[in-house]
């Protein structure tokens, strides 16, 4: 493949005040940076790919998915909290083998690509083992996302916390060995915590803490409870 690489003759959205949009023009990237978009670019050296006909603009984000959804998330459109709860969570999320994660996960990443994202924040809360983690991460690693990974729960805590039982499994107050190596050039990590709504407010502090400690970023969902 050439270190360059000319789109030609789609329309330019460049979501740039300056560059602005183009009907119709040109894009060459050098090295895997963009070097220049204009209405014509002449580059007899750099591989050319026609997009006349497509929109031409920088990849999408995804600020908050959870990948492994992938292979059920036909059945969780319409699911209210309750439902979701019981039937994705409760009947299928914990039978999920770590192979199912990454597979799941694989398939997420392929389909945001196909759809133009190409980063997404992944809110991983089915970490039913230490396994279910790393072949999570594995499938981050191993396609072409930008991403960050936030390590989340088991679904039994998540599920026993719900119902207001406490812990149903180890808290994060140690930060998983997953989220310890260091990032790559297009993966980083952070954790998915329960939050108040479903776990204990000193829970909370603790993992913020550990979080803190370890230097990673946090995440949690506010507002979710539908009144079962």
């Amino acid at each position: 493949m050439s270190a360059r690489l000319l789109i030609r003759g789609g329309a330019i959205v460049s979501l740039d005040a300056q560059t602005g949009t183009l009907p119709v023009g040109d894009l060459l990237i050098e090295d895997g940076a963009i070097a220049a978009v204009a209405p014509r670019i002449e580059a007899a050296d750099a591989e050319l790919v026609e997009a006349a006909g497509a929109v031409v603009m920088p990849g999408l984000i995804d600020a908050h998915r959870h990948l492994w959804y992938e292979t059920v998330r036909g059945l969780a459109m319409d699911c209210s909290l309750a439902a979701l709860r019981r039937d994705i969570w409760g009947r299928l999320a914990v039978r999920f083998t770590p192979l199912d994660v990454h597979l799941a996960t694989r398939a997420a990443i392929a389909d945001a690509l196909e759809h133009g994202i190409t980063t997404v924040f992944d809110w991983c809360h089915i970490i039913n083992t230490p396994e279910h983690g790393e072949e999570a991460i594995r499938a981050h690693l191993e396609l072409p996302i930008r991403s960050i990974f936030a390590h989340g729960t088991s679904m039994t805590r998540k599920l026993e916390e719900l119902e207001g039982h406490g812990a149903g499994g180890a808290e994060l107050a140690r930060v998983p060995e997953a989220v310890l190596r260091p990032p790559t050039a297009r993966t980083s990590f952070a954790l998915a915590l329960q939050g108040p709504e479903a776990t204990s407010l000193a829970t909370t502090r603790r993992e913020i803490a550990a979080a803190r400690e370890a230097g990673l970023a946090v995440s949690m969902h506010v507002g979710i409870r539908d009144g079962g």
